[in-house]
């Protein structure tokens, strides 16, 4: 029975790992009968298999503009990581991008940089609740104090 318990654990760990790339957590908990707060402790590692690392945002690019990608647009492999497209919106902090451009980004398991919480804005792509690398907010809201 404990063999048992443990194949079903793992498999339900490698499952959410796997899907949380493309659902939001509350899709994943309804796909597998579960609450959210279960499928974001497993998705976290806090009850089951730990993440790779957290998803955070590591490049953008301006589509239409001709300057390329900014970040660390090579930090992952092609097909490691996420991609979309977002609607940038600064609020009141000055930026160097025009409030409604819209932006793509590659977003993935990349090391977290230790951007203190205080200073951390989230964003959603694809349905899923991401942040930027300090870098990537360091280019698009220069002289913010995040380094």
């Amino acid at each position: 029975m404990k063999a048992s318990t443990a194949h079903l654990r793992s498999v339900v760990d490698e499952a959410v790992a796997e899907l949380r790339g493309q659902m939001s957590l509350a899709q994943i908990a309804e796909l597998l009968g579960v609450s959210v707060q279960r499928v974001s402790q497993i998705a976290t590692g806090k009850h089951g298999a730990a993440r790779p690392g957290p998803s955070l945002i590591y490049a953008y690019r301006i589509p239409g503009h001709g300057s390329g990608w900014h970040g660390q647009p090579d930090a992952l492999p092609i097909g490691s990581y996420g991609a979309g497209t977002i609607t940038f919106n600064p609020g009141t902090s000055p930026s160097p991008v025009a409030p409604g451009t819209p932006i793509e980004v590659r977003y993935g398991p990349v090391p977290d940089d230790g951007l203190p919480a205080y200073l951390q804005g989230y964003t959603t792509v694809n349905g899923r609740q991401v942040r930027p690398t300090a870098i990537v907010q360091n280019e698009l809201f220069p002289g913010s104090a995040t380094g």
